[in-house]
């Protein structure tokens, strides 16, 4: 007879073992010889952010499950364990940052509540991955273009909506972001044509865009904005 595999507890259970862990890590630290700590500082710190990313993530969690929102069996599927895997992975080893996390969070949450997929779709876990690829930068400039894509859909009779000149689009989204300066909303913006979320340009110059049905966003960009910011 075959083996019987080791049950593995659900991604739930699985974010309260991994907070237990980093909480006795931190304690390992504080408590080892003073000569040991400079050697420490910077996985001190990562630990102390990643446990403080991971706890608001249960809370967001346990908040939807009180609701009803997030079925109890969701936790042990598949998709739920390769989302989280997605958001342990980064904070071990990418140090992000909470504009970056927060997104990747959405994107988890989004997936639990089954609104945009079901719990058989591999989609939640692609883009939780191209989630984890953005800088803080490039999730800015992305998520302040579905701001925009809502304008233009409320402004529809307006010709300024219509228009595909780069230079207005840079300024309305460095003055949402809080990104201040146009050339380096550019950075980021170039940086998202490459990965396919925005539409990329008309002109050598790259003072145009393609206007697409979701105004810059491609139809990859629409379904990450959709997950992260369509989420109740």
């Amino acid at each position: 007879m075959p083996e019987e595999q080791p049950q593995l507890p659900d991604s739930g259970k699985l974010l309260d073992l991994t907070l237990t862990g980093l909480v006795q890590a931190v304690a390992g630290i504080a408590a080892s010889p003073k000569k040991d700590w400079a050697l420490s500082f910077s996985y001190l710190a990562q630990r102390l952010r990643g446990g403080r990313f991971l706890s608001q993530l249960q809370e967001e969690i346990r908040k939807y499950q009180l609701a009803g929102a997030i079925k109890e069996d969701y936790l042990a599927t598949e998709q739920s364990y390769a989302c989280l895997q997605e958001i342990l992975d980064s904070i071990d080893c990418d140090s992000p940052d909470q504009i970056r996390v927060s997104a990747m969070q959405r994107v988890f949450i989004a997936a639990a509540l089954e609104k945009f997929s079901d719990r058989n779709s591999v989609l939640p876990a692609q883009l939780m991955r191209i989630c984890r690829s953005l800088s803080s930068g490039e999730v800015l400039v992305l998520s302040h273009a579905y701001d925009i894509y809502g304008e233009f859909l409320r402004n529809l009779s307006d010709p300024a909506f219509k228009r595909s000149s780069s230079v207005p689009w840079r300024e309305a989204i460095a003055k949402k972001s809080g990104l201040a300066v146009i050339e380096l909303v550019q950075i980021h913006e170039e940086q998202l044509v490459a990965k396919q979320l925005l539409s990329g340009f008309m002109y050598p110059d790259k003072s145009g865009f393609h206007v697409l049905k979701h105004q810059r966003l491609t139809p990859l960009g629409y379904e990450l904005c959709r997950f992260i910011s369509d989420t109740p």
